[in-house]
């Protein structure tokens, strides 16, 4: 063969080379404009944050300000059966967006041994310098008991990050709602309703009126799996703040369990009562959350046992005006029970991020860190909706104070429209990979006109004074020992406890009811492990208390 020949040949096979190097290189990138965008894909498996569309506008606009092109993939259903089906399926993604660190989610990822520690490039300032900035407390909180780290917590405040304006998330959500025109309709004021047998009164009262189909007003309605009873709960001085398996001091140094206070058993006796006098929900037993919305929506019950997000997000959000019933409900204060001094807490504020990301063996892991880098480094506006600038390019821009923001003329009313059809072709708003520097909800002029924020505000506010929010302390958050007893027992515990709450009400006397009762707490032990359960957790308590103590 010629040196010509030879000559040729070569070339032939460099530019061959270069060709699939192209091609390889193009099915990691999308173009982007002017720019290349490396891409990941992230699933997401919080079975409540809703599925769009992919290559929306705000992913474009990402894309081009991150450097990385995301395409989203969405958990419906169970949350866990999802991600297990996942974990086996050979097709993990880049990124798991998740609830965590501690529990089912980093066991899960463990056992199938699928995430990659990522430790050491969180202290990488030059590199990725938002990471860097997670507080130290936070780094050590994230921690595996193996001694590496593999959550990237998000949706938290970064050293350095100062705002004293008022957040969304400091607002109360869990309580005890009220229709005001019925209030008026019986001759009643709030103050009347101060203790439980007022309560009782305005309940007994409002079963007497009819609704604008000319039926009995439903009294008192209930969410889906009994969630409103912790604003009961709240009442009778039970803390709830990690439903019936959270531990609290009620007593200086010795925790308990919410299902094993005296009062815990006296609030169930007290919903047990009310259904049957008539005054609770028949259908509370086996309540669904878009049946109970829609009697609110409907004006067909007079007074509601749940949280305000989902008014905000049904009633309020669909309410033309003032004038909707769905806006008479309003938030009371909780009613005084005989022997309690205040109220205990449903909910709280932590320190500690609930939510973040993990990075998947097989994962781009360069392309995946400086996406959420980025992302964290990024108030929620810019993480939701791309950066703020002029429309029709931009969604949103800033007001000349720098301290509130309007959505731009061109998209104003698809994204306050409260329709998430409207939304869809925009794409993924994943604003729980931003920093909390700024409330995407308080400084949003254009919602301030909106009817579900105002009530938001309104009622939130009042929750929140009336103590139902507490913060965070370490025997909230004590990890679960990986392959004990809590890890395994919780999910019949849990089955245990919904199905007697269906019990409970459906007593027909108090002979009944204390069978019930015996029989759940026999069923907690059988089947639950309950007395393992909170030997296990004291245990690991006092191990997490010397590592963490806030």
């Amino acid at each position: 063969m010629s040196k010509k020949v030879l000559a040729i040949l070569l070339c032939f096979v460099m530019l061959l080379t270069a060709a699939c190097t192209n091609k390889e290189e193009a099915s990691t990138k999308v173009k982007k404009g002017s720019k290349e965008s490396a891409k990941i894909d992230v699933n997401v498996n919080i079975n409540w944050i809703p599925a769009v569309k992919n290559d929306g506008i705000f992913d474009k606009l990402r894309a081009e300000a991150s450097g990385v092109y995301t395409t989203w993939s969405y958990t419906q259903g169970d949350e866990a059966t999802a991600r297990r089906l996942l974990l086996t399926s050979g097709k993990l993604p880049d990124v798991l967006a998740a609830i965590g660190p501690k529990g089912d989610v980093e066991a899960d990822l463990q056992n199938a041994k699928a995430a990659v520690p990522i430790e050491k490039y969180l202290n990488m300032p030059d590199k990725y310098p938002n990471l860097a900035k997670i507080p130290k407390l936070i780094k050590k909180y994230i921690q595996n008991e193996d001694g590496h780290t593999y959550f990237i917590p998000t949706f938290l405040q970064l050293d350095g990050q100062e705002n004293d304006m008022e957040k969304f998330g400091d607002w109360g959500q869990m309580g005890i709602w009220v229709r005001t025109d019925v209030l008026e309709q019986v001759g009643m004021k709030k103050e009347d309703l101060a203790t439980l047998e007022g309560f009782e009164t305005f309940l007994k009262e409002a079963a007497k009126q009819k609704d604008s189909q000319g039926k009995p007003l439903i009294p008192l309605t209930i969410g889906e799996n009994f969630k409103g009873w912790r604003a009961i709960a709240s009442a009778f001085g039970v803390d709830t703040f990690n439903e019936a398996n959270g531990f609290f001091p009620y007593t200086e140094g010795k925790f308990s369990a919410a299902r094993d206070t005296e009062n815990y058993k006296k609030a169930w006796k007290w919903l047990n009562k009310i259904y049957q006098d008539g005054l609770l929900d028949k259908e509370a037993p086996t309540a669904k959350k878009e049946v109970t919305l829609q009697k609110i929506s409907t004006g067909s019950a007079a007074a509601y046992l749940g949280q305000m997000t989902d008014l905000a997000t049904g009633p309020w959000a669909a309410a033309k005006d003032m004038n909707d019933v769905s806006t008479k409900f309003e938030a009371i204060p909780f009613p005084k029970v005989s022997g309690v001094d205040k109220i205990a807490a449903a909910e709280g504020s932590s320190p500690f991020p609930w939510v973040g990301a993990y990075i998947m063996k097989g994962a781009d892991v360069e392309s995946s860190l400086k996406y959420l880098d980025w992302a964290l480094g990024s108030d929620l506006m810019t993480v939701k909706f791309g950066p703020a600038g002029e429309g029709p390019k931009y969604a949103w821009n800033w007001s000349e104070d720098k301290k509130t923001w309007s959505f731009n003329k061109e998209v104003v009313g698809d994204l306050t429209s409260g329709d998430v059809n409207r939304e869809q072709k925009y794409g993924a708003q994943p604003w729980f990979f931003g920093n909390t520097s700024i409330d995407d909800v308080t400084t949003n002029k254009s919602t301030w006109d909106k009817i579900s924020f105002k009530l938001n505000q309104k009622n939130g506010r009042f929750l929140r004074d009336q103590g139902i929010s507490r913060e965070n302390h370490n025997f909230d958050s004590v990890p679960v020992l990986k392959g004990g007893v809590i890890e395994k027992y919780t999910p019949a515990i849990t089955d245990v406890e919904n199905e007697y709450r269906a019990k409970f009400l459906v007593a027909t006397n108090e002979k009944e009811f204390e069978s019930t009762w015996e029989k759940y707490r026999q069923d907690l032990e059988s089947k639950g492990k309950w007395e393992e359960y909170k030997k296990e957790w004291a245990q690991e308590y006092e191990k997490w208390s010397k590592k963490m103590d806030y």
